[in-house]
């Protein structure tokens, strides 16, 4: 017997990446010492192929040697932190503060934009400014986030053209990094409630 459809529906989507594309365990970064991908006052901004495709194979011998993902400093010096091959990078620090790169050749993530405001709103500091990679020890924490990404955790950054390693914790924290990535996913899946309007219910 055929089921009469309801006279008046609502439904109510919730965008969100079915799995993060690496996953959800904490991973280990390498810094791109041998290639570039964005030319100062290049297209580094833009979410576009040819930023991102020619990286892939560099991407792939870096997991072929134990790092999940490889993260790239600004060309013109490599001194500032830009962005993971994939994802956005978040630092946070034991003030609660959680910092976001302030680079032109980064593109602007929603996924971290989205952290952010969840951040300040439950007692967090944002700051969006350069961020020299000889500073990143001072993180306990730090983050690549994206749409497929999501937010997963940098268990360590490694570069070795320097001879440097630095480690985070990436552990559950309900202080830390967890709770407002925990929050952002309540919110995109309905368990959580929507204070700042990102949902949208789609009706008929």
């Amino acid at each position: 017997m055929a089921l009469e459809p309801p006279n008046e529906f609502t439904l109510a989507m919730y965008v969100g990446p079915t799995f993060p594309y690496h996953g959800n365990m904490a991973i280990d970064a390498l810094v791109l010492d041998d290639f570039d991908r964005a030319a100062p006052r290049g297209t580094g901004s833009g979410k576009v192929g040819g930023n991102y495709a020619p990286v892939w194979p560099h991407q792939m011998k870096a997991r072929s040697n134990g790092f999940g993902i490889t993260l790239h400093l600004d060309s013109n010096t490599r001194t500032f932190v830009e962005e993971f091959s994939t994802s956005g990078f978040i630092g946070i620090d034991k003030t609660r503060t959680l910092y976001i790169p302030d680079s032109p050749n980064a593109i602007t993530s929603i996924t971290s934009d989205s952290l952010a405001t969840i951040s300040e709103s439950i007692g967090f500091q944002v700051k969006r400014e350069k961020i020299p990679f000889s500073s990143i020890g001072r993180f306990s924490e730090v983050l690549a986030v994206g749409t497929a990404a999501n937010a997963v955790p940098i268990r360590s950054i490694t570069r070795i053209s320097t001879d440097e390693r630095y480690e985070f914790e990436h552990h559950a924290s309900k202080e830390t990094g967890s709770e407002i990535v925990e929050r952002l996913s309540n919110i995109q899946r309905g368990l959580e409630a929507d204070v700042f309007g990102w949902n949208w219910k789609v009706e008929a």
